[in-house]
């Protein structure tokens, strides 16, 4: 029964992984994508299948009563209370420490130091708050690459072409496609 309230809380956690950015009301335009429908439709019914007539191979010979059922459905739907109560909680109510608790894993040296100088030195630089999370890790380099797609180190900004290229001598310079064989 215990695993069997873990799968439904899957079930459920996969109702909130829809909204994303806060958002309190799981349900919103769940009828509209028949796709995740079909998807909760099938993990359910394997579950049920699993449980009720799995026998041997799945260890349960005899299934589960309507009552454990009953409470697996319970606490597996604590998730959509679990949700609504995270995304209620305000932010300022978090301590520092759990918001940032990645913040070492994601930031540079020289950030670190920036950090260390701004708090000695009590600014009021509004920065904006750094979230832990390796989705915004991600979206931060995805946003460095950005800004770094056109630059180019000095070397490579020089007027050399291909073709002006010195090799040392005793090697042989590439082929080049224009070449004729």
């Amino acid at each position: 029964m215990v695993f069997n309230i873990f799968v439904l809380m899957q079930l459920f956690n996969q109702i909130n992984a829809r909204k994303l950015f806060g958002e309190l009301n799981s349900f919103t335009g769940i009828l509209e994508n028949s796709v995740f429908l079909i998807i909760m439709g099938l993990e359910l019914g394997g579950q049920i299948f699993m449980v009720q007539v799995g026998g041997v191979v799945f260890k349960t010979p005899d299934g589960l009563t309507a009552a454990q059922w009953g409470w697996s459905l319970l606490f597996g739907s604590g998730e959509l209370l679990w949700h609504f109560v995270v995304c209620s909680t305000p932010p300022s109510w978090i301590p520092d420490f759990i918001v940032n608790f990645d913040k070492k894993l994601n930031s540079t040296p020289e950030e670190d130091e920036e950090a260390t100088k701004a708090k000695a030195a009590n600014t009021t630089k509004k920065e904006p708050v750094r979230r832990g999370s390796s989705f915004l890790a991600a979206q931060n380099a995805a946003e460095k690459n950005k800004t770094l797609k056109g630059a180019q180190p000095a070397a490579a900004r020089s007027q050399t072409s291909p073709q002006q290229t010195q090799f040392p001598e005793g090697t042989p310079a590439p082929a080049t496609r224009d070449a004729a064989p």
